[in-house]
């Protein structure tokens, strides 16, 4: 295995970064920690998150259509047991806090994974729209990118 440094990108603490990233077979994610929160939605593929919190440490294994949230600060790394495709949604703290309702969505997020199956569709597409609108930055391009990054929530 080749042990490689994740891809970095700039996540405003009251904004949101959507990212896509395509892995091969049996890569491997250094250790690290992130200054933002994230959701992993796993589109193709099979990989496992190991996280460390403390004395703590979790494995999960996501199967295609996983969707994982990885809390800001905590030590973390992805591992592809097969060629993947995962898509990133980086977010600021203060975007998960302004509202109440979207602070105990991610909370329940953080303890129940879900089953991207429900995103079956679009879902792709959608996010894809949403990296074109950051990287374009159009007029009003930060309130459509937070509203998409709602949705996703």
């Amino acid at each position: 295995m080749t042990l490689s440094q994740p891809v970095s990108f700039p996540v405003p603490a009251d904004g949101v970064y959507f990212a896509e990233s395509m892995h091969l077979k049996d890569y491997e994610a250094s250790l690290h920690r992130d200054p933002f929160h994230k959701i992993v939605f796993i589109q193709r593929g099979r990989m496992e998150l190991q996280s460390a919190t403390g004395r703590k440490s979790l494995t999960v294994m996501g199967p295609e259509r996983t969707l994982l949230a990885v809390p800001a600060g905590v030590k973390h790394r992805l591992l592809d047991h097969e060629p993947s495709v995962i898509l990133v949604l980086g977010l600021g703290d203060r975007f998960l806090r302004r509202d109440r309702d979207i602070w105990e969505i991610w909370q329940r997020l953080l303890v129940h994974p879900v089953s991207g199956r429900m995103m079956e569709g679009g879902f792709a597409g959608w996010w894809r729209r949403a990296v074109l609108e950051q990287t374009l930055q159009g007029p009003g391009y930060a309130v459509t990118v937070r509203a998409m990054a709602m949705q996703v929530l």
